[in-house]
């Protein structure tokens, strides 16, 4: 989003005037956003354009190769594979 200055050039418009901010306080700390479809609740707006673009609504794209586990982040499934399939692994 863009807004105006009084010279008339562009600058970013502030977070708390996006259409998914719940509450601005004096400090960045007290700011949230809330997902319009889903209703989650986030601390920074880049974790809420995340959510929208690759979680809400979205069915899980990635799988584990060992079992039927499937995530909508590929960094769970590697994880997942390290924590549970350790044996599949090998040395």
């Amino acid at each position: 989003m863009l807004s105006q200055t009084s010279a008339g050039l562009a600058k970013p418009a502030s977070p708390a005037s996006t259409p998914y901010c719940l509450f601005s306080g004096a400090q960045q700390d007290e700011m949230r956003f809330a997902c319009s479809d889903c209703g989650k609740i986030y601390k920074h707006l880049r974790s809420l354009r995340t959510h929208l673009k690759f979680e809400c609504g979205k069915a899980p794209a990635f799988s584990c190769p060992y079992c039927p586990f499937q995530t909508k982040r590929k960094q769970q499934v590697s994880l997942h594979v390290k924590l549970k399939h350790r044996a599949q692994l090998g040395p």
